[in-house]
């Protein structure tokens, strides 16, 4: 059995097909639990996101539901959405579009 830590390790030394497929296979089963706190939620999100940026339209669509989520948790507090706003401008510059890495161009806007 693996942890999510030995997982994310897996991955980052470039073995991601197993970490990928349990990570896919683990969301919707968090998704569907009804008393999933929003935090762990947000985290199985955030671990496939980082997993499948070979696939950038889900990368996206996950790290922007991260983001949502950690703005119902904490609020407008940049503090405590800094690590989704990070993960979200990592994947973008990783893409090349490095305006949409720029927090202030997001919607709704730290910044403002």
């Amino acid at each position: 059995m693996f942890t999510n830590d030995t997982l994310l390790a897996r991955a980052a030394l470039g073995d991601s097909a197993e970490p990928e497929r349990l990570q896919r296979e683990a969301l919707p089963l968090a998704r569907a639990l009804p008393d999933i706190p929003p935090r762990r939620l947000e985290s199985r999100i955030r671990r496939l996101a980082f997993l499948v940026h070979d696939e950038p339209e889900l990368a996206e669509s996950l790290y922007q539901e991260s983001l949502a989520l950690n703005r119902d948790i904490y609020g407008e507090v940049l503090r405590n959405i800094a690590y989704a706003l990070d993960n979200l401008a990592i994947y973008y510059m990783g893409r090349g579009e490095f305006d949409m890495a720029d927090p202030c161009s997001t919607k709704p806007s730290p910044c403002s």
